[in-house]
């Protein structure tokens, strides 16, 4: 299908659909029927761990663990199972309220079926031939830079200091939230994580979650991660510089702060 072309672009519009067996939502990626965005599930801890622990994708990762530790591969601080275990109950425990809220809305149990949800359940990228995990996405509040009013506050609230819940408060239009992502290297150049943001994006933040504002920060010699985010629309802002872990090489890394106007 030719990314350019109205059909397309409406295949990312309606990627959200509803799998009846698992009665759950998914985003399917258009040129790729095997892969689809669905939610956390029971089981997927080993993948999660063979995909954080790749070392072109853990590498780059600040907050999770990662083989390397002063240069030395495959030690103690890698990703184990507790980790990976612990990390996939915890986004099924924070998922599930939203899921029950969407099985409830489709089933006609509450009213509002136009109203949105500001959440993401779709963490994983999903292969429906391979039964496992091959990439992952994430989106959360935009903690870093609030939306400031004439008196020096977050517009909508009393906050001066930005929290989750401050940005939760605003109306959606006016939240900024992050995006992180990541690949099983397997899979790179076939489009596959331009198409997946495009699905995020035009599938389920504009039409669902109505929030203003994506925000991804990218390191500078990414360029695969710096292409996919201009294909969606990212527009370089600034350079942020992060101190980097000791216990994946230390430094200072150079990033670029990208912003996508989901009004626009």
């Amino acid at each position: 299908m030719d990314r350019t072309s109205p059909a397309y672009a409406a295949a990312l519009a309606g990627s959200a659909q509803w799998d009846t067996a698992r009665n759950e939502p998914y985003l399917q990626l258009p040129s790729f029927p095997d892969l689809r965005l669905i939610p956390y599930r029971p089981g997927i801890a080993g993948d999660l761990v063979a995909l954080f622990n790749h070392h072109v994708v853990g590498k780059r990762l600040f907050t999770l663990p990662y083989p390397c530790v002063v240069g030395l591969r495959h030690t103690d601080g890698s990703m184990d199972r507790a980790f990976a275990e612990k990390m996939e109950a915890d986004l099924i425990a924070k998922q599930a309220p939203v899921l029950a809220r969407l099985r409830a809305r489709r089933e006609g149990q509450r009213e509002g079926d136009d109203e949105g949800e500001v959440a993401w359940p779709f963490k994983a990228l999903w292969s429906e031939a391979e039964g496992r995990v091959v990439g992952d996405i994430y989106l959360w509040p935009n903690t870093l830079e609030p939306v400031w009013d004439e008196r020096g506050k977050m517009e909508g609230s009393g906050e001066t200091q930005i929290t989750e819940a401050s940005v939760l408060a605003l109306p959606p239009a006016r939240q900024s939230w992050m995006i992180g992502y990541v690949l099983e290297p397997a899979l790179y150049g076939r489009g596959v994580m331009s198409e997946a943001i495009g699905c995020v994006l035009h599938g389920w933040v504009r039409p669902v979650m109505g929030i203003g504002e994506v925000v991804a920060i990218i390191q500078d010699d990414n360029v695969g991660s710096e292409a996919v985010a201009k294909r969606n629309g990212f527009v370089y802002r600034r350079e942020e510089v992060t101190p980097w872990p000791e216990e994946k090489g230390g430094g200072i890394h150079v990033n670029g702060y990208y912003t996508r106007d989901m009004r626009a």
